[in-house]
C-alpha cells in the first residue's frame, strides 16, 4: 500500500492506531484486520462503525476489545470473552472461578448433548467479572450474555442470581457463578 511512503506508523501486527483507530498521521483511519490479531469479522464491523463516528462527530468513540467475544463454530462451539485464569495469574492477579458442567442442565438432556462446561474468572476481592469461556452447545449465544456482564463490571452476585429461563443451556451460567460464590 505504501505506507511507508506516506509517514504511516506500522508494526509486526499491522498498521498502529490509537484508541479512536486513527493513526499516526491525524487524516488517516484504519479498521479490520490490518490494524492488529483481532481477526474476527464482528470486531472489523465494530471497527468500522467507530471510524465512521469519528470521521463525522466531533464527540469521539474509543475502541474497546476488554469484552470481544471470540467464538469458533465446532461441535462443541467454543466461546471466551476477556482473560483467562492463566493470563490473569501471570499479571499476578488473585481470582476466583466457577464451572459448571453442561451435562446437569435439563435442556442438555432432552438434546441429548451432556457434554460441555461454562467456566468463569473472577477477581477475588470483589467478585467482578474478568473472563469466560463457555464448550457447549449455543457457546457462541451465551457468550454475550457474560460480554455484556463484563462491559457493566457485574460481579458473581449479579449473575447467580440472575433468574434464566427453563429449560437453556445459558442456566449454566448463575450456576457457575454460584460456585465461585462459594469459593470466595
Amino acid at each position: 500500500l505504501g505506507l511507508n511512503q506516506i509517514g504511516v506508523e506500522t508494526g509486526e501486527e499491522g498498521i498502529r492506531v490509537n484508541e479512536q483507530l486513527r493513526t499516526n498521521l491525524p487524516h488517516i483511519w484504519a479498521a479490520g484486520d490490518v490494524v492488529g490479531s483481532l481477526r474476527y469479522t464482528h470486531a472489523a464491523h465494530a471497527m468500522g462503525v467507530i471510524v465512521g463516528h469519528n470521521l463525522v462527530e466531533p464527540e469521539k468513540r474509543l475502541v474497546d476489545f476488554r469484552v470481544l467475544p471470540r467464538v469458533v463454530f465446532t461441535h462443541l462451539e467454543l466461546a471466551s470473552v476477556g482473560q483467562t485464569e492463566k493470563e490473569l495469574s501471570k499479571l499476578g492477579r488473585a481470582t476466583v472461578v466457577g464451572t459448571a458442567p453442561i451435562g446437569r442442565l435439563g435442556r442438555a438432556l432432552t438434546d441429548s448433548e451432556p457434554d460441555g462446561l461454562v467456566k468463569i474468572v473472577a477477581d477475588a476481592t470483589n467478585g467482578e467479572i474478568l473472563g469466560a469461556s463457555i464448550a457447549a452447545p449455543r457457546a457462541g449465544e451465551m457468550i454475550h450474555e457474560l460480554a455484556l456482564a463484563m462491559q457493566l463490571h457485574a460481579t458473581m452476585s449479579n449473575l447467580a442470581s440472575l433468574i434464566h429461563a427453563f429449560p437453556t443451556y445459558s442456566e449454566a451460567i448463575p450456576l457457575a457463578a454460584a460456585e465461585a460464590i462459594r469459593k470466595l
